[in-house]
C-alpha cells in the first residue's frame, strides 16, 4: 500500500473541503451586506430578533449554493493548486449567479411584494419559504447544467433556458390554483407556502434531469427540455385531480389551505408533487 499517495490525496480532499466551506462562509456574507448592509444586522436578526424567517432565508440560499458547487469539484486538474483555483473561481461565480437569481425571483416572481421588508421585518415565514424553494430548483437547475462539459457560452445559454422553464412551470402552477398565492402567502399563510414550494422543489428536479448531460444536438436537446416541461406541467395538473377526487374526495380543498389554513394537506400536496417527479424522472432518464 503506497501510504505516501493516500495521504496526499487526503491532504488533497481536507483542503478542498476547507476551500467549500470558505466559500459557504463568503456567501454568508455577501448575503449581510445585501440583505443588513452589515455583519452585525444579519447577526442580529438570528439571534436578538430570532427571526425564522431570515433564517430560513439564509439558510436556503447557503443551500443552494452547495447544491450546485458540489457538482463543479473536479478531480481532473494536474496540481492541487489549479484544482483549488478553479473551485474559487466557480465558487464565485455561483454566488453571483444565485444572487442574481434572487433578484430576478423578487422582481419577477414575487413583484408586488416587499421581500425584504416581509422577510426581516415582518418575520413572514411563509415568504421566506416559498422564496427559498425557488432557490433551491434554480440551484438544481443549474448543477444540471453543470454536469455538461461544455463551453461557458453554452452552459449560460442552457442556464437561461432552464430558468425560462422553471418560471414558466411556476407561473403555469399559480393559474392552476384557484386561489391567490402570492396573496395568500404575503399575509403569513404557510398552508398555501407549502404546495408552492413542494411545486418549486418538483419543476427543480425535472428541469434538471433535462437539461443534465453532453448536448449533442441543440434542436433535439430543446425539444426534449420542452417535454420535460410539458410533463412537469401536466404532473401538476394530475396531482391536484388526484388530491381532488382520490386523496381528499369530498374535501373543499381551496377553503383548507385559505380559510383553515391547514398545513397538514399542504404539507402531503407538496410532498406528493416531489413524489411525481421523481418518478417521471427515474422513469425518462
Amino acid at each position: 500500500m503506497d501510504y505516501s499517495n493516500n495521504s496526499f490525496e487526503m491532504a488533497a480532499r481536507l483542503s478542498i473541503g476547507a476551500e467549500v466551506f470558505i466559500l459557504i462562509l463568503i456567501a454568508y456574507f455577501v448575503r449581510a451586506i445585501v440583505d443588513h448592509k452589515s455583519y452585525e444586522g444579519q447577526r442580529g436578526q438570528l439571534t436578538e430578533s430570532d427571526n425564522l424567517a431570515s433564517a430560513v432565508s439564509l439558510s436556503a440560499y447557503l443551500f443552494s449554493i452547495v447544491i450546485c458547487l458540489l457538482d463543479s469539484l473536479s478531480t481532473d486538474s494536474e496540481s492541487l493548486i489549479a484544482q483549488l483555483s478553479d473551485i474559487a473561481y466557480k465558487g464565485l461565480a455561483l454566488i453571483c449567479l444565485m444572487e442574481l437569481s434572487m433578484v430576478l425571483i423578487d422582481r419577477l416572481w414575487l413583484r408586488g411584494i416587499a421581500v425584504k421588508e416581509q422577510i426581516h421585518k415582518e418575520a413572514n415565514v411563509s415568504l421566506s419559504l416559498a422564496r427559498g424553494a425557488a432557490m433551491i430548483s434554480i440551484a438544481m437547475m443549474l448543477r444540471g447544467v453543470l454536469e455538461q462539459s461544455e463551453p461557458w457560452s453554452e452552459m449560460l445559454l442552457w442556464g437561461g433556458v432552464g430558468a425560462l422553464c422553471i418560471f414558466s412551470v411556476g407561473a403555469m402552477f399559480q393559474w392552476l390554483t384557484p386561489y391567490d398565492d402570492l396573496a395568500e402567502i404575503g399575509r403569513g399563510n404557510l398552508s398555501a407556502a407549502l404546495p408552492l414550494a413542494g411545486a418549486w422543489i418538483a419543476v427543480g428536479i425535472t428541469v434538471e434531469s433535462a437539461v443534465s448531460g453532453e448536448s449533442i444536438n441543440l434542436f433535439a436537446d430543446l425539444v426534449s427540455v420542452a417535454m420535460y416541461v410539458i410533463l412537469a406541467t401536466m404532473a401538476i395538473w394530475l396531482v391536484r385531480a388526484s388530491l381532488r377526487w382520490l386523496f381528499f374526495r369530498g374535501v373543499d380543498l381551496t377553503t383548507e389551505i385559505t380559510r383553515d389554513q391547514n398545513s397538514g394537506v399542504a404539507l402531503f400536496e407538496a410532498t406528493l408533487y416531489i413524489c411525481v417527479a421523481e418518478i417521471i424522472c427515474y422513469f425518462l432518464n
